[in-house]
């Protein structure tokens, strides 16, 4: 069980790097990123994802995975 300052503690993690990680927590051999994708009032609508074998670094898959959100959430926004 996960104390309510961890939770809060990995979620500021989760803010200030704009993507959650999660290495091989929900199956052996599978690390996965998801970033948000937020409406104009900066409420999170959705979230786009992406998963690799456990032996590829995401290093190289993150900036681009957070950016497609960045993006995708700028154009819901009309022009």
């Amino acid at each position: 069980m996960t104390g309510a300052g961890t939770l809060g503690a990995r979620l500021d993690q989760v803010r200030s790097r704009g993507c959650a990680l999660v290495d091989q927590e929900l199956e052996e051999g599978l690390r996965s990123a998801a970033a948000p994708i937020r409406s104009r009032e900066g409420v999170v609508v959705a979230a786009v994802n992406l998963s690799v074998s456990a032996g590829r670094s995401m290093r190289r898959f993150v900036p681009p995975l957070v950016e497609t959100a960045v993006q995708t959430s700028r154009d819901l926004v009309p022009a």
